[in-house]
């Protein structure tokens, strides 16, 4: 019996791109808008930032499209 997969609650910038298919500019783009936040997961005091955007905040972004803009 294989063990479940636990989906990690926040990604890094590139895996968060990876995710919604779009480039890893877009999600700058995005967390620079105030669309989106980035949270430092880095322990205080370290040298490197370590951005991620939570899975849920990258659902929250995704919305159904209106089916009749396709149908011309």
């Amino acid at each position: 019996m294989s063990a479940p997969v636990i989906e990690p609650a926040y990604l890094p910038i590139p895996a968060a791109a990876k995710y919604l298919g779009v480039s890893v500019a877009t999600i700058y783009r995005r967390i620079n808008d105030g669309t989106l936040q980035a949270y430092d997961v880095a322990p205080k005091g370290a040298r490197r930032r370590t951005p991620r955007v939570a899975r849920a905040d990258i659902d929250a972004l995704l919305r159904p499209l209106d089916p009749t803009g396709f149908l011309e």
